[in-house]
């Protein structure tokens, strides 16, 4: 059920087919006068309570890129990945933070590969993903509380894990992942 704020992409769409070339369909920045991105310096930017349908056919999709800083976040919203790249790119660190976002599908939940320091994700659901529920790759503590991740897809690549993380913290979070042997469920 889509709610009625809502963003979509029409099915095969042009320009969002290459998976090797993510692109976002919302994109939020802050260039400084060279037109270079200064992603610290983009604050108080909020996107909160838009649902974001990516309909099928886009792979290089990527329904959010919002690398953030301080009152910058992605709040209350449902994003259907369907075959796309991720829900939500770029975390919010520095004093911003996503809270209470809900990813169905995709290769990715949340691709945190580029981000502010100290990204924080509250209260997500993340449902089966084909490659990781999160993907991290900063230099200091990503926090994730309170998030549930979940992999049952009958797609889910051999190589599947709920978090792939350089440094991270995790608390309160619940992952049931479908293991290739067995199903396996992890508190």
């Amino acid at each position: 059920d889509v709610a009625t704020l809502r963003q979509v992409l029409p099915p095969s769409t042009a320009g969002f087919g290459n998976a090797s070339n993510p692109k976002a369909l919302l994109y939020f920045w802050k260039f400084d006068l060279q037109n270079r991105s200064r992603p610290a310096a983009n604050m108080n930017q909020q996107f909160i309570g838009i649902n974001v349908y990516l309909s099928e056919g886009n792979r290089g999709a990527v329904a959010v890129d919002h690398r953030a800083a301080q009152g910058s976040t992605v709040q209350d919203a449902i994003i259907w990945a369907n075959d796309a790249s991720a829900g939500l790119f770029g975390g919010a660190g520095s004093g911003g933070s996503h809270v209470g976002v809900t990813v169905i599908g995709g290769r990715f939940g949340l691709n945190f590969a580029d981000t502010q320091p100290v990204p924080t994700a509250v209260g997500f659901t993340l449902i089966n993903q084909t490659c990781a529920g999160i993907v991290y790759c900063g230099g200091m503590a990503m926090t994730v509380v309170g998030t549930t991740i979940q992999s049952h897809s009958a797609v889910a690549d051999r190589g599947y894990a709920a978090i792939v993380a350089g440094v991270c913290s995790v608390v309160l979070c619940t992952i049931k992942q479908r293991s290739f042997r067995a199903d396996t469920e992890v508190n």
